[in-house]
């Protein structure tokens, strides 16, 4: 995998075009919309298209299941080293930043997370990474809970910087913001 861009699903049409995307993720409700896809040089066959809602509990009907991370790392696997990637959800900011970091952490491997959580909010400053999903991840990859704690450590610090400053000082927590 040469790179990888993480957006929501209306804006697949547009980075597809704009990168030059040669394989995608497409991750949607079950029944939600699909998005149109318009390969530039991306083939059909190198879309991974899977259903499944941005639930945080494992026993919800339409929860992320570890199946589902197996397909993705799997596909990930086969991914030549040229690939541009483009991972979506409905709004780009917890499955698919999942999806896109589970991919990145099994290209780099452990020794490299630090460098994979400043990539993915290089490429997705809003990354709030599905915790189903990571777990499912840190498990089938073999990093011991830190790919987990890691995306859990993104996920908490997009809560506190989209916290009010208000909020922030009622709960005792320093804020972030610049």
């Amino acid at each position: 995998m040469k790179d990888i861009f993480i957006c929501p699903r209306n804006n697949v049409v547009d980075l597809t075009k704009k990168h030059d995307v040669t394989h995608i993720v497409s991750i949607t409700d079950p029944h939600g919309k699909r998005p149109f896809f318009h390969p530039t040089r991306t083939i059909w066959d190198n879309i991974l298209r899977l259903q499944f809602e941005d639930v945080i509990e494992p026993t919800d009907l339409h929860a992320p299941t570890l199946d589902h991370m197996k397909q993705i790392l799997s596909w990930g696997r086969k991914l030549p080293a040229d690939a541009i990637v483009l991972v979506h959800c409905e709004a780009g900011i917890s499955r698919s930043t999942a999806a896109a970091f589970a991919l990145i952490c099994q290209r780099d491997g452990p020794e490299k997370l630090t460098e994979a959580v400043k990539l993915l909010l290089e490429k997705r400053a809003c990354a709030c990474p599905n915790p189903i999903m990571t777990r499912h991840a840190d498990m089938l990859l073999g990093f011991g809970g830190k790919l987990f704690a890691a995306a859990e450590d993104v996920a908490n610090n997009q809560y506190i910087r989209n916290w009010s400053p208000a909020l922030q000082n009622l709960v005792g927590i320093k804020s972030v913001r610049k």
